[in-house]
């Protein structure tokens, strides 16, 4: 159960209710108990906030190995493109030209080739 308490603080207790039988077999009176459990509340209380730091701090990090992960990726694809550009695209440029450049009408050209 949980209440407050004069000073309006939380306060819990653990309240067991227990029946009495006569011997007709008749509830003849309850017995009651209770235990003030506001300590281990507050304990528990304590467990949980500390637990979901824990988890909300793991979590942070995951996501900020994430975002490292992928501005690594980022960057490897930006120097893949640039060798591609810089490296094969030139050279395939440079193959175009010289292909065009060959005169197929000439014979010495022709018979070089076979």
């Amino acid at each position: 159960m949980h209440f407050k308490n004069e000073k309006q603080e939380d306060r819990w207790a653990l309240i067991t209710v227990t029946p009495v039988y006569n011997p007709e077999g008749n509830v003849d009176e309850l017995v009651m108990m209770g235990s003030d459990i506001t300590l281990r509340k507050k304990a528990e209380r304590n467990i949980n906030i500390k637990t979901q730091a824990e988890i909300d701090k793991r979590i942070n990090q995951q996501k900020y190995r994430s975002v490292l992960i992928l501005e690594g990726q980022e960057e490897e694809r930006k120097r893949i493109a640039m060798d591609i550009h810089d490296g094969i695209g030139q050279m395939l440029t440079s193959l175009k030209y010289q292909v065009e450049s060959i005169d197929t009408n000439e014979k010495e050209v022709l018979s070089k080739i076979e």
